[in-house]
């Protein structure tokens, strides 16, 4: 339970798709047999903090809120990935 004045850090780990050749082919896959799995449609890391920090405001039990973004990209063996 947090105290008055307390403080809380929340983390998302958020997917931003890829729209260069390899990712768009595997993309017209994703359409054709899993459209579900289509990640062209996503909302941007934009609005999906914007949206978070709406929810977490809505309530009223956190105030000052501040939003910082650490950005990187990971590339990963076949084997390296599969291990995640």
């Amino acid at each position: 339970m947090l105290k008055d004045q307390g403080g809380i850090g929340l983390f998302w780990t958020i997917h931003v798709p890829t729209f260069d050749s390899l990712h768009n082919e595997i993309r017209s896959h994703y359409t054709a047999l899993a459209p579900h799995l289509d990640d062209s449609h996503y909302p941007s890391p934009d609005e999906v903090i914007q949206e978070r920090k709406e929810i977490t405001e809505q309530f009223g039990l956190f105030t000052d809120i501040e939003v910082k973004e650490y950005n990187w990209i990971q590339t990963c063996s076949s084997d390296e990935y599969v291990a995640l």
